[in-house]
């Protein structure tokens, strides 16, 4: 897996190099160009550094399980696309959190300053499944259980980002789960539900997963 981030790096970083057939464009337009490739391609090797890490993932006493996951959040959104039409105005993005309020109230402190996707970020107690409606991502905590099945149902055809975090979650049409992997936090995806959802999801993203009932090629 390093050598695979290594070659990585060095194929897609230099690829957003500026070549020198391009400069019969606007100088502007190359920079903007180049700049965004950089940032998705940096923000990409940032998600399997923390995938492979152990350092990291070993997770000492000085950095906590939900912490980590809450960071992993705004990673995951650098490789999904929503539609056009479930943007709001103005430009929110609405985090759901069902069945864990601590978790709702990390996440208010690690996004108070931040945005996503370059939106301000809301985050939203999910008490009845019916208010999932006007979010982009809901997380489901390994408590909300018995709240599954109509998340899930409400959320199956919607652009709606679903996280959860026990196991079994993936397999019932969660989209992005987390599990445990000895004492290292790994996600899976089901890539059926990924489909069904209407959102857009990078094969990057795919390709550093455990993927949960793949779409037949």
């Amino acid at each position: 897996m390093l050598l695979t981030i290594a070659n990585f790096t060095t194929k897609h970083i230099g690829r957003a190099l500026i070549p020198l057939t391009h400069l019969s464009k606007p100088l502007s337009d190359i920079i903007n160009t180049h700049l965004r490739k950089l940032t998705f391609y940096s923000g990409l090797i940032l998600l399997i550094v923390l995938l492979v890490s152990s350092n990291v993932l070993a997770m000492n006493t000085s950095v906590k399980n939900d912490t980590l996951k809450a960071v992993f959040l705004e990673r995951f959104t650098r490789f999904i696309d929503w539609p056009e039409n479930h943007n709001s105005e103005p430009p929110i993005f609405v985090i759901g959190v069902v069945g864990n309020d601590s978790f709702a109230s990390l996440l208010q402190s690690v996004y108070r300053d931040k945005k996503i996707r370059q939106q301000r970020v809301t985050i939203k107690l999910i008490n009845t499944p019916k208010d999932i409606e006007n979010c982009h991502l809901v997380f489901i905590s390994n408590n909300a259980a018995s709240q599954l099945t109509d998340v899930i149902n409400l959320s199956r055809h919607a652009p709606i980002l679903t996280v959860g975090d026990s196991a079994g979650f993936a397999e019932q049409g969660v989209l992005i789960n987390f599990y445990s992997s000895g004492n290292k936090i790994r996600f899976e995806i089901n890539e059926t539900a990924v489909k069904n959802s209407g959102l857009h999801m990078s094969y990057k993203l795919l390709s550093v997963a455990k993927i949960v009932e793949p779409i037949e090629k």
